[in-house]
């Protein structure tokens, strides 16, 4: 019996177990919400971590702030550059439209803008470009065509030394560029091998550089077109060789530039090989000439005489 009584004074119900494991689990759960809510950052922390912050990004932000400054100084210098360059071609385009003593009409907002947007970027004291503009602005307002658009593109694209070259093989033939061409215009040079030949191979041997001058006249004078360079060349059953090169003094500073105009398909470079015979070195000539599309640029970009 005493035994009994003792186990029953010592033994726990079940269900008051459970209850205070789960008034424990919830107690414990307020403690861990109540301490995360608790923590407090002090603000003089706070502040001095922001302010270490702002001073280890301050070189950034202030440099940011010399290139802002600096971009507003350059669009500020670029606006008034930009400005300064179109009126100098305005008063240009105005001259010539006065020149040719021709109404003029309003050129189409999508010829227009592009022009002046690209005539902007040019040197207001670049003498041959901003002429140029000028001329193809007026032509635009004096017979217009949609080809100005192009022309204004390609126009963007060239250099002082590129509007040098194509004036110099221009020569102020303005017949053959207005479309008025004689026919057989180069057929005395192609018939006359006998008496060219050894005159290039001379020149070739003592360095004479006259002989460009020689063989111009061996071509229509009303035909746009420079010889640029003769060789001396051959060939042989495994290879082609190309010996002397003797190059006219203004295409030789220039080269690069015949190229580029050539990229742009306002000329086009020939030349022509003379045959071989026995005993004998071969030799031959090349020359620069207007397509027809730098035929029709010119004319849009080179002011016509009064």
């Amino acid at each position: 019996m005493h035994s009994d009584t003792n186990d029953g004074e010592h033994s726990m119900d079940p269900s008051k177990v459970e209850l205070g494991a789960v008034a424990k689990a919830e107690a414990s759960a307020k403690y861990e919400r109540n301490t995360q809510v608790s923590i407090a950052v002090p603000e003089d922390v706070t502040r001095a971590k922001s302010q270490a912050f702002l001073d280890a990004i301050s070189p950034f932000t202030n440099a940011l702030g010399f290139i802002g400054d600096w971009l507003a100084d350059a669009r500020e210098r670029s606006r008034i550059h930009r400005l300064t360059t179109l009126m100098t071609i305005a008063e240009k385009a105005r001259k010539e439209i006065e020149d040719q003593g021709e109404k003029p009409s309003a050129i189409p907002l999508k010829a227009l803008l592009p022009m002046l947007d690209k005539a902007s970027l040019e040197e207001a004291d670049d003498e041959i470009l901003t002429t140029a503009w000028g001329t193809l602005i007026a032509s635009a307002a004096l017979d217009y065509d949609p080809e100005v658009i192009a022309f204004s593109r390609i126009l963007s694209e060239l250099s002082p030394r590129e509007c040098l070259i194509l004036q110099r093989i221009f020569g102020g033939r303005w017949d053959w560029v207005m479309g008025r061409r004689p026919p057989a215009t180069m057929m005395r040079f192609f018939e006359s091998e006998a008496e060219i030949k050894p005159l290039i191979r001379e020149a070739i041997r003592k360095g004479d550089q006259s002989i460009f001058g020689k063989l111009q006249t061996y071509v229509d004078g009303s035909m746009p077109m420079e010889f640029t360079l003769a060789l001396t060349r051959g060939t042989s059953q495994r290879a082609s060789w190309v010996e002397d090169v003797l190059k006219e003094p203004f295409y030789a500073e220039n080269e690069q530039g015949y190229l580029l105009l050539r990229a742009q398909r306002l000329i086009q470079l020939r030349g022509q090989s003379y045959s071989w015979q026995t005993g004998e070195t071969p030799v031959a000539v090349d020359w620069a000439e207007l397509t027809d599309l730098g035929s029709t640029f010119i004319a849009r970009v080179i002011r016509r005489p009064s």
